[in-house]
């Protein structure tokens, strides 16, 4: 505590070794389970189950590529043993990316309001790097992945009082409809206010922020 200048200051000794260790572990750990994922990625022939699990791999990266950068910063001379483990990572993103330009989905949704719905399930797969077709038949036919979703609000009026319970169900599935490669089903709280249309939004809201939370890999 300097009195003068009427502070604290904390002094933190870092035991470099000891960090190291923890480190080498957690990469170690991360880079397992990295290579088991890229062993189901080559074991899966459809399209998009095998980019989903490319996507999961991705994300392992996303949390290897910070001990990457502290290795680093603690331990330079020894951060060579990883760079193998590294270039393995970038080969498998590089090859995710030419996976997804494979994949073209159509989205169809049934009980939407205002294309709200299907505008947010098309976020959700452009985030993942999906190309998402437009509605037109010609578009929709260039496609071969179709998610078909069915929502809906169970819309209530009891005594002036508006209730909303939003769900929804989808499923998407392989070329010619042939196969189900991923399927999901939620339902949110129920909303209830003394204005329809204010009921309906947030409504809308409720079901974006369940849809907002979801991983295609899950």
């Amino acid at each position: 505590y300097n009195k003068r200048t009427d502070r604290f200051y904390v002094c933190a000794y870092l035991e470099r070794a000891e960090f190291w260790d923890i480190l080498k572990q957690n990469i170690e750990s991360l880079s397992s389970k990295f290579e088991a994922l890229n062993k189901s990625a080559k074991l899966e022939k459809d399209l998009f189950k095998k980019s989903m699990i490319l996507e999961e791999a991705r994300s392992v990266f996303e949390e290897c590529k910070q001990l990457f950068a502290k290795a680093l910063a603690v331990y330079p001379s020894k951060f060579g043993q990883y760079e193998k483990i590294l270039e393995r990572f970038l080969e498998k993103l590089q090859e995710l990316a030419d996976l997804k330009r494979k994949v073209v989905v159509s989205v169809l949704v049934n009980g939407d309001k205002n294309g709200q719905i299907r505008a947010k399930l098309c976020e959700l797969l452009r985030k993942y790097g999906i190309t998402v077709c437009g509605q037109d038949k010609t578009s929709a036919a260039n496609s071969n992945y179709t998610l078909s979703a069915q929502v809906l609000w169970n819309d209530k009026n009891h005594n002036s009082i508006y209730s909303s319970t939003p769900q929804i169900e989808f499923t998407i599935k392989g070329p010619g409809n042939t196969g189900t490669v991923y399927s999901y089903s939620g339902i949110c709280e129920k909303v209830a206010t003394y204005n329809m249309q204010t009921t309906e939004q947030m409504a809308v809201s409720r079901l974006e922020e369940l849809l907002d939370q979801l991983q295609l890999w899950r």
